[in-house]
């Protein structure tokens, strides 16, 4: 570089007042150079300026990009951009065995949001309502990691009615919005709302908290004053929720009825599969390499490279990878039409069946119709 000009990209303290002396000791009205002197003293002052107001400079462009920037909010706001919605905690999902010591003489009822307790203090829930009919011994229930909350309001009549959320441990899809005894449902936005579409927008908030927002009458209805707002969700533990053995006795924390309305006795808790799934909200950087990734595949998994980032931003799963007839040795025609999946979960778990089922019907959403797939 020429010496008389300044290098901006070089602005430290020890470089920028070499580089402004170089420059004034070339006019013949500058000789002040010693390092007590006034001159001195003047440019290290100025230094001092420049270096502050370069260095904000460089931060503030760096945060435009999502390979540079360093807050949350830049990266949260920049993925935004791109119509990628990060994952909060997400819970573990499995089965557990209710076992009785003897037969009932009459069925006993197994409700949904049946709460049981692990032994390390995590909450589990039942997520389907079941029934074990008299004369059973045991049943297999479904159920999901977390403990329900529920927060009531009143509404106030007023347009873009707002709700806070100040759990930063909400799980990622388990949140219902109940207007007077009707479930109301979420959207991104309210683009294309009528008057009395009944949604509601559910904003992810910078620190982890959430945001319900209903429509203002013209996008969207207004819940009418006076009416029940009920906002349910399920605070989940995420990664620390994962039962990875089989055969672990919880206790149920739910009292169970019978047909003659009786409380029943004696219930045995234990996970006949692993309980597996669980995983923690996606970091900032994880955010920075998901968020692209997932936007480059244009909501549709065609190629290899689509699957893998689908697959890999999949709450749970590590790694993973995929592959087609083509790629067996030697290709092997009659999977015509066949993706072959594997993943490997956190912990370095392998998937079992519960998680593979529910894992192929989320890839349809995005795939074509006429594939199949082998885990």
């Amino acid at each position: 570089m020429s010496t008389n000009q300044l290098s901006y990209v070089s602005y430290d303290q020890q470089s920028l007042p070499q580089q402004l002396n170089n420059l004034l000791l070339q006019s013949n009205t500058w000789q002040d150079i010693l390092t007590s002197s006034t001159g001195e003293i003047m440019i290290n002052w100025w230094v001092y300026i420049a270096n502050m107001i370069l260095y904000y400079v460089e931060r503030t462009a760096e945060e435009m990009y999502i390979g540079t920037a360093q807050k949350k909010s830049s990266v949260l706001n920049l993925v935004s951009l791109l119509g990628y919605q990060p994952y909060r905690n997400v819970s573990a999902i499995g089965s557990m065995n209710f076992t009785l010591a003897a037969p009932h003489a009459t069925s006993i009822f197994i409700p949904a949001q049946t709460s049981i307790l692990s032994i390390g203090g995590y909450y589990y829930q039942v997520s389907q309502a079941c029934v074990l009919l008299a004369g059973q011994t045991t049943i297999a229930v479904p159920i999901i990691q977390g403990q329900w909350f529920s927060n009531t309001y009143t509404s106030n009549g007023n347009a873009n009615q707002i709700y806070s959320i100040n759990n930063t441990f909400v799980e990622n899809s388990n949140l219902t919005v109940v207007v007077n005894g009707v479930t109301w449902s979420p959207v991104t936005t309210f683009i294309g709302a009528t008057p009395t579409s009944q949604l509601y927008k559910l904003i992810s908030n910078i620190d982890g908290t959430l945001t319900i927002e209903f429509g203002n009458g013209v996008f969207g209805a207004i819940p009418t004053n006076g009416q029940t707002i009920v906002i349910s969700f399920l605070q989940s533990d995420g990664n620390a929720g994962n039962i990875f053995g089989a055969g672990v006795t919880l206790t149920l924390q739910s009292t169970l009825y019978d047909a003659t309305s009786a409380a029943v006795t004696g219930v045995t808790v234990t996970n006949s599969t692993t309980l597996i799934g669980g995983a923690d909200a996606e970091t900032t950087d994880q955010i920075k390499i998901n968020g692209p990734q997932v936007f480059s595949t244009g909501q549709r998994a065609i190629t290899k490279a689509d699957f893998k980032a689908i697959l890999n931003n999949y709450p749970g799963i590590v790694t993973s990878n995929v592959w087609g007839e083509n790629d067996l040795t030697p290709p092997n025609y009659s999977a015509f039409n066949t993706i072959f999946v594997s993943t490997v979960l956190q912990n370095w778990q392998l998937p079992d069946s519960n998680f593979n089922t529910t894992l192929g019907t989320f890839l349809y959403n995005y795939s074509s119709l006429c594939v199949k797939y082998n885990f």
